[in-house]
């Protein structure tokens, strides 16, 4: 029985010591791996300057956008006015990254490239996926368990069918893909904007979740980020997602806010700066607030699944900049303005809407050439439309589409006008006073998310508004 239980023994410690080594070996193979892509990056356009990295989701790969639009660019050309020889940015975040994915694949890159710091944003994508190899526990955390995974899943995107990415300047199709690569599972095949394409396994959430239970592991993978930046003589630089402050953000937000001050981590509080900055440049809103007024200017910022917009990465460049300075990885005399000065040129432009003479149900609206409208008419009250908050009740507009009215749409012509009408059962099913407003959306290139949207000025039918409308203001 001793002997059998020495064997035993012995062959459990052979093979602790073989998986060990195998460990090892894959460790030094990775490092070696993630060496060779920093020296590619590097390599590619070294020209001496000191480097600020990027990683993390499509607001740092900047979709729908110019790659001279993105945030990168926008602080490197910050940091190189009055002819300083300013900073080199390198960018490798891509859309549909999560908080594991540029833990895992990304930082190690930019880290090698020894750069002044990292910044970071991330978070949001954690909501629909999971992480592959999720339910292992401690196998997961090896090396060779990972590179057997990433066998399989190569494996895999090679044969997969494919989706084209329409996530180019204004929602233009761009080369890359979405490769199919199982049920539930995805891939995303594209180059970042700097380095090479490293295709990552997308494993899609099936129901909602509360982002809450999501918030220690998210908070974990951003402690440890920060903790590789110390390591390895860098800074992370935690940028929160510019529309932070909506509830669908706010969770992300605090833990972001939470991470902030550990391991050297600081925090660029770009949602914050931005809703500042919309306050600050428009008196009219800060006297009589007003949603549509707010959006006019918010809108301006992002798009309608609120990716920045190119004024938007300007606006964020200056919060994000600000803090490098701060860090000094900027020069302390780099000249960077507050983040209003973005918008406060810009003026507050509601798309008019006016009651047609001789025609209580017919209004016309005035926009920009081929901005596609949407007639709403509801009580007073706040309602989500479209990703968008609207000062309307609009049940019984939702309710009478079902049963077959259809929606009350059209397209501004060459000069900026449409004629739309209130059906006359929608009018009689609302009690009066009702309100009238235009739902906006331009651009986009036919991809809803990439559109801008806005609201127009509101219209009381039936009554006297409880509040004034912002035409002539």
């Amino acid at each position: 029985m001793s002997s059998l239980r020495t064997k035993l023994l012995i062959s459990l410690g052979s093979f602790v010591v073989a998986v060990a080594a195998v460990e090892a070996g894959f460790r030094i193979a990775a490092a070696k791996a993630g060496r060779e892509a920093a020296e590619h990056l590097r390599g590619s356009a070294d020209d001496g300057r000191p480097i600020v990295a990027f990683v993390g989701d499509s607001n740092i790969y900047g979709v729908y956008v110019n790659p001279e639009e993105t945030l990168p660019r926008a602080i490197e050309r910050l940091s190189q006015r009055g002819g300083a020889r300013g900073i080199r940015t390198v960018n490798i975040g891509q859309p549909g990254a999560t908080s594991w994915v540029v833990l895992e694949e990304q930082l190690p890159v930019v880290l090698a490239m020894k750069p002044l710091a990292v910044v970071v944003t991330c978070g949001l994508n954690n909501y629909s996926m999971v992480r592959p190899g999720a339910g292992l526990g401690p196998l997961e955390s090896l090396r060779f368990v990972k590179a057997i995974r990433r066998a399989a899943f190569n494996r895999s995107v090679e044969n997969a069918p494919r989706e084209p990415l329409a996530v180019g300047a204004g929602g233009a199709s761009i080369e890359g893909a979405v490769a199919n690569t199982g049920s539930g599972t995805t891939a995303l095949v594209m180059k970042p904007r700097d380095g090479e394409a490293t295709p990552f396994a997308i494993v899609h959430r099936h129901g909602e979740v509360a982002f809450q239970s999501l918030a220690a592991a998210y908070g974990d993978d951003l402690r440890k980020m920060a903790a590789l930046a110390e390591a390895a003589g860098s800074r992370l630089v935690i940028s929160t997602y510019l529309a932070g402050l909506e509830d669908y953000f706010k969770s992300i937000t605090e833990t972001m806010k939470s991470v902030a001050g550990q391991h050297g981590a600081v925090l660029a509080d770009t949602a914050t700066e931005a809703q500042k900055a919309i306050l600050a440049s428009d008196e009219i809103l800060r006297r009589d607030w007003s949603l549509e007024r707010h959006y006019a200017r918010f809108c301006e910022l992002v798009t309608r699944d609120r990716h920045p917009t190119p004024l938007g990465y300007e606006l964020e460049a200056r919060v994000v900049a600000r803090t490098l300075r701060d860090l000094g990885a900027l020069p302390a005399s780099t000249p960077i303005e507050e983040p209003i000065a973005v918008i406060q040129n810009v003026p507050v432009v509601l798309a008019g809407l006016r009651r047609l003479d001789g025609d209580e149900l017919a209004f016309e609206v005035t926009a920009k050439p081929g901005d596609r409208l949407t007639l709403l008419a509801g009580g007073e009250s706040v309602t989500d439309w479209s990703n968008l908050l609207i000062p309307l009740h609009i049940g019984i507009y939702r309710d009478l589409n079902a049963k077959g009215m259809a929606p009350i749409t059209g397209v501004a012509d060459a000069s900026g006008k449409a004629r739309l009408a209130i059906p006359a059962r929608l009018s009689d099913a609302l009690a009066k006073p009702y309100i009238v407003m235009c739902f906006v959306e331009r651009g986009g290139g036919g991809v809803a998310g990439a559109a801008q949207t806005f609201l127009s000025e509101r219209v009381v039918v039936g009554g006297t508004a409880s509040r004034a409308a912002d035409a002539g203001r």
